[in-house]
């Protein structure tokens, strides 16, 4: 979101204590109080993070278009949440999901090879977090664009969204985020264009980077909700969950109370790695940390049709996991760090 002035101003969704995307836009940004003042311009034009904690929480989103922009403050894409029915499909062709990325591009493509991924015929999903922290972000975008392959928006894409709108109005940007001034404009694009979920109505497979709030219509989920939870905790009176960026004493993971009737696959949560609960199963398994970057294969949509009644569990879905190990440690984790991890 842009100032008159030309400042880009991070936007809040959600509450406060789920702020990673909220952190990672300062991040990003952290020059932008210096640039102000150096230039002179008037300093209302900067948000502080105490200013933006402070204003109102928005009201529940009702359909997709209550939402003004993601909440790092950029143009929301096309479609928030995307289905992909058989007409989008490649029927005969399995479905490949891929965990979170991180710029690992060699590992990506020796885990396509392990899969024997099929460019003419197989279905290609990424589950979001394609760049930052790993060596080659640029490559994994090109991988992607060349590969057709669908993708749900991670926080760290929408971050890099950000860095790279900071860097075209030359404003400082932090030193993690250099490599997004070798962005194409194809890579932009792609990036532009990521929803937030993917829905898989053959498989009855929900796809999403983070996490979905259990009792929540999928058109009233929070933008920074899917992109940045991983706990949840019960309201004992109202029988209702809150997300949680960050585990606390009384959170549990989202996904052991999610009930669908989606079968949900994520990423995201690199330090719990594999994750597997009745409906919903986490696949982000900490590559970039130099553990392993995992693929779950399902069979093709043309032979899932009337396969599915009752609970989408792994066994009806026929859920195969492959994995391969990172070639090395390209970052340390930092156990549930409220920057973007």
């Amino acid at each position: 979101m842009l100032t008159s002035q030309g400042c880009l101003k991070p936007a809040l969704f959600g509450e406060k204590r789920s702020c990673s995307a909220f952190s990672l836009c300062l991040h990003v940004t952290r020059g932008f109080r210096k640039q102000s003042v150096a230039t002179g311009q008037s300093q209302s034009t900067v948000c502080s993070s105490r200013e933006l904690l402070e204003k109102p929480k928005r009201a529940s989103p009702r359909t997709d278009t209550d939402f003004l922009c993601t909440p790092c403050g950029l143009p929301l894409p096309k479609r928030i949440h995307l289905e992909l029915d058989e007409s989008r499909l490649r029927v005969d062709g399995r479905v490949i999901i891929v965990g979170d990325i991180h710029g690992c591009c060699d590992e990506f493509l020796t885990l396509l090879k392990k899969c024997k991924y099929r460019e003419d015929r197989d279905n290609l999903i990424l589950v979001g977090d394609l760049v930052n922290k790993g060596p080659k972000s640029c490559e994994v975008l090109s991988e992607a664009v060349r590969l057709g392959a669908w993708a749900v928006r991670g926080n760290h894409d929408d971050g890099a969204l950000m860095a790279r709108t900071a860097f075209a109005r030359n404003q400082e940007i932090d030193g993690r985020f250099q490599w997004v001034k070798n962005l194409q404009p194809e890579h932009l694009e792609y990036l532009n264009s990521l929803p937030f979920t993917i829905f898989l109505p053959s498989h009855h497979v929900l796809v999403v980077h983070a996490g979905l709030l259990p009792g929540v219509k999928l058109d009233r989920q929070k933008l920074d909700h899917m992109y940045t939870m991983r706990d949840v905790v019960l309201h004992r009176k109202t029988k209702t969950f809150e997300a949680r960026q960050i585990p606390c004493k009384n959170s549990t993971r989202w996904a052991s109370k999610w009930t669908g009737p989606e079968h949900a696959i994520f990423g995201h949560d690199a330090i719990r790695k594999i994750q597997k609960f009745p409906l919903a199963t986490g696949i982000d398994s900490g590559c970039v940390y130099g553990n392993k970057l995992t693929a779950c294969i399902l069979p093709s949509p043309a032979s899932m049709q009337d396969s599915l009644k009752g609970p989408v569990t792994r066994k009806k879905l026929r859920m195969k996991m492959v994995s391969v190990k990172a070639k090395e440690v390209y970052e340390r984790p930092k156990p549930f760090a409220n920057d973007g991890a």
